[in-house]
C-alpha cells in the first residue's frame, strides 16, 4: 500500500491509495477493499515503483519544510 496514509488528506482532500503487487489479482482484491469503504485506491503491478515514488515524496516534502522558513 502507497499513499499519504492521513486520515484527514483522504477525507478532506481527496487524495489516493495505491495497492501494489506483482501479483494483480491480490492488488486488484486489496483495491476493491477500500474502494468499497468509499477511498480511491488505484492498482500497480509495480511494488518497487510505488515504494520509490513514496520514498521521493518524503525526500521532497522535507526539502520544502527545510526551505519555508527561509522564504
Amino acid at each position: 500500500m502507497g499513499g499519504p496514509a492521513h486520515a484527514r488528506e483522504m477525507v478532506n482532500e481527496g487524495a489516493a491509495l495505491v495497492a501494489a503487487s506483482e501479483d494483480e489479482e491480490l492488488a486488484h482484491a486489496l483495491a476493491e477493499v477500500f474502494i468499497r469503504a468509499g477511498i480511491v485506491c488505484e492498482e500497480s503491478n509495480d511494488p518497487v515503483g510505488v515504494e520509490l515514488a513514496g520514498a521521493a515524496k518524503n525526500a521532497a516534502a522535507l526539502a520544502a519544510g527545510a526551505t519555508s522558513a527561509r522564504g
